[in-house]
């Protein structure tokens, strides 16, 4: 007998430009049973299940969105979304890290960070670790 889990959430509202969106749920009905620290855990666990990993659910960033600094990070040798997905786990939850996309076709990973927390070198050090190989820009003569 296959077991299914019924999951009751209505997407209110979803900005692309952040890559945030807004959802409501009862979370007596839809987290049955889970401790309210652990309610965006169980959340991103359902979705990523879901979306085979390409979404995820954080709490909200709290940084207002004016104060946040967009960073562009050329990698190269990205080839598959398996690649892209173990670019993007290696940065998105460095503290200071709203937001992050991996974009392989194009070859770069875009970070909306808190320059307060974290810094682009910083991002760049955690992407080395994880062997992503990093474009570096031509030298000037």
């Amino acid at each position: 007998m296959k077991s299914t889990t019924a999951f009751f959430a209505l997407l209110v509202s979803v900005d692309f430009g952040h890559a945030e969106g807004v959802f409501s749920y009862d979370p007596a009905v839809a987290f049955k049973g889970t401790k309210p620290n652990d309610i965006t855990k169980r959340f991103d666990e359902l979705i990523r299940t879901a979306t085979r990993s390409t979404l995820g659910i954080a709490a909200l960033f709290t940084t207002p969105h004016d104060k946040l600094t967009r960073i562009e990070i050329p990698v190269i040798g990205l080839d598959c979304q398996a690649c892209a997905l173990g670019t993007y786990e290696a940065i998105y939850k460095i503290d200071g890290v709203a937001a992050a996309t991996v974009d392989y076709q194009e070859g770069r990973v875009i970070a909306l960070i808190d320059s307060s927390k974290t810094t682009q070198p910083a991002l760049e050090n955690a992407l080395k670790k994880r062997e992503v190989k990093l474009k570096t820009p031509p030298k000037t003569p």
